[in-house]
């Protein structure tokens, strides 16, 4: 058995609302080197793990069905934008969130649950979707202008039921994710 590369993720519906605001950033950044996110592929990335050895993904999903069974359903709202790490040189182009308390408990629950069995995550956790990477330096004020025009008006919402442990293959055309195994939530009360 050898190592696959893993992390787990909230999946992501491209819904009409999602793909109008995606098309009016991508028109109008249509000039700048940015490697856009394929829309079908949305996640928010809850813990990215890396390699993995085969051996412990058993483990790990009877782990993560108890973070599950802690950890109940939640909305969220898709709402404005922007870029990490900073304005004036951007390196990721990202959706924000208007998350309840529940996604951050989830977070922590699965965090607890695979404290001993893989690495901790040193950086702080901040909920995005990213949408593209930034290949070249771009203008910072035709970023900025872009970005004011959606600002903070709530682009969609939806209820997360569900977590995913996902195998991520990179390819020279992009990442593939395979789920391996998908985790349902709590119903909200």
């Amino acid at each position: 058995m050898g190592h696959i590369r893993t992390f787990i993720a909230v999946k992501i519906a491209y819904t009409p609302e999602i793909r109008k605001v995606l098309n009016q950033i991508r028109k109008e950044l249509k000039e700048e080197e940015i490697k856009w996110v394929d829309p079908e592929k949305l996640h928010i990335t809850m813990k990215f793990i890396g390699e993995t050895d085969e051996r412990k993904i058993p483990l790990m999903v009877k782990r993560l069905k108890e973070a599950a069974v802690k950890s109940k359903s939640f909305r969220m709202q898709i709402r404005g934008g922007g870029v990490f790490p900073k304005i004036s040189r951007p390196k990721v182009l990202w959706m924000g969130l208007d998350y309840p308390g529940e996604m951050m408990e989830l977070k922590e629950n699965i965090e607890e649950v695979l404290k001993y069995l893989v690495p901790e995550e040193e950086k702080d956790f901040h909920p995005h979707l990213t949408i593209g990477r930034i290949k070249q330096r771009i203008v910072p004020e035709k970023m900025e202008m872009v970005l004011k025009k959606f600002g903070d008006e709530m682009i969609d919402q939806m209820i997360v039921e569900s977590f995913v442990l996902m195998q991520s293959q990179l390819q020279r055309v992009g990442p593939v994710y395979t789920p391996l195994k998908e985790f349902s939530l709590r119903k909200e009360e």
